[in-house]
């Protein structure tokens, strides 16, 4: 019984550690989103992903609401309009969560020919934005320097300042997470955070536990050797 008591205690650490840790982020394609949302105007410090055009706000844990604000109906980090929204998601007019609309946002890209997982250099940034400008009126052609439909859009090189301020905090950050992930006392090769949490566990529990004919320094050794599936199934009938 305290065998499984500590499980449920580890258990329990693994989701404050899920809370608490985060996986480092994909710096190419965020800084790419984020100049995306830079030039649409949901750029609050962060991509505002409850943002109509206008700058009103609506509740994105439901469908694209379709609102119509000024002549447009635009919703969202990267101001999806309701047709397009519904097309790239399969005809479906999903809730536009941050991650449905990041994974809307990227097949976007992608269709344009655009790799966001490739980073961009000075001699390919205006590149790449010249081809998404059909996509993002609010990006500038390479020819004209304007928006490819004539409205209001940011300078190639306002962009592009952005986006490499945007690709050098995100690759600061990961740099930071690094240091969580390789803080004495945690194997930097558990990159996930479950085995982060056994391996704190272990480093906190210093009891040694007995499991049938077999000891075992802590709890996080036995779960460790035993993956959760050999031990814990011969105990729980």
């Amino acid at each position: 019984m305290n065998f499984l008591f500590k499980t449920f205690e580890l258990c329990l650490t693994c989701i404050s550690f899920f809370s608490i840790l985060q996986a480092p982020v994909e710096p190419n394609k965020r800084a790419l989103l984020d100049t995306i949302c830079y030039a649409e105007g949901t750029w609050k410090g962060g991509c505002s992903y409850n943002t109509y055009y206008g700058g009103g706000d609506f509740d994105n844990t439901k469908p694209h609401p379709g609102i119509v604000n000024y002549g447009s109906s635009a919703g969202g980090a990267y101001q999806f309009m309701p047709s397009t929204w519904e097309g790239v998601n399969q005809g479906e007019n999903l809730p536009m969560t941050p991650e449905t609309q990041d994974d809307a946002a990227t097949k976007l890209i992608k269709n344009r020919g655009v790799n966001p997982d490739t980073e961009l250099t000075p001699e390919t940034f205006l590149r790449t934005i010249d081809k998404l400008a059909p996509e993002w009126a609010s990006l500038p052609t390479l020819r004209t320097g304007r928006s490819y439909y004539r409205q209001p859009s940011k300078s190639g090189s306002d962009l592009q300042d952005f986006y490499y301020q945007r690709l050098a905090a995100l690759k600061e950050q990961n740099k930071e997470q690094e240091i969580k992930f390789t803080t004495p006392g945690i194997n930097p090769d558990w990159k996930d955070s479950f085995g982060l949490a056994m391996q704190y566990q272990l480093n906190k529990e210093k009891q040694p536990i007995d499991i049938g004919n077999l000891k075992y320094p802590t709890l996080g050794d036995a779960l460790l050797e035993s993956y959760l599936g050999r031990i814990i199934p011969t105990l729980v009938p």
